[in-house]
């Protein structure tokens, strides 16, 4: 910021008119001021309010210097104001493409657990088809003859209920 007055210097009511034109001066050729030129801004109109001598010839300088602070403090809530409705839209924008995330990870998982649930189903059938070729190659004849019995006493009872 190339904004600097010596207040030390200031003496009289042109001295200190010409410190507040030079402020104006200042503020109507920044087209684009950083926040912290914004800052300095308030802090050189808050110093010349509290500098300017408390005689009524100096009222309309302080007038005009307070109406400034309260312009530039509304600039840089405005700028403020606009930085944070950027982040939120930023923020909402992230929270959408996170809430996608969560969902394509999910979907992810539901699919994981149908595929886990699949191969559990075929390591069962595996192992019965293990079972049933076992017993297929070595049959258990004690096993065989009892199962032979039991089809002998169903169709014994089928003959009772005919």
């Amino acid at each position: 910021m190339s904004l600097s007055i010596n207040f030390n210097n200031l003496a009289s009511d042109a001295d200190w008119a010409g410190a507040l034109a030079k402020i104006i001066i200042f503020i109507a050729g920044e087209t684009k001021a950083s926040q912290a030129d914004m800052d300095e801004l308030q802090q050189v109109l808050n110093e010349y309010q509290q500098r300017v001598p408390n005689l009524a010839l100096f009222e309309p300088l302080r007038d005009i210097a307070s109406e400034l602070a309260t312009v530039v403090m509304i600039s840089i809530i405005d700028t403020s104001l606009e930085e944070i409705n950027e982040r939120n839209m930023e923020l909402k924008t992230l929270a959408t493409q996170l809430g996608e995330q969560v969902k394509s990870i999910n979907n992810s998982a539901n699919l994981l657990q149908n595929i886990k649930a699949q191969i559990e189903q075929a390591t069962q059938f595996i192992k019965t088809a293990k079972q049933i070729a076992e017993a297929a190659t070595n049959p258990d004849t004690a096993k065989i003859e009892k199962l032979k019995a039991i089809i002998t006493a169903l169709v014994g009872l089928k003959d009772i209920f005919s």
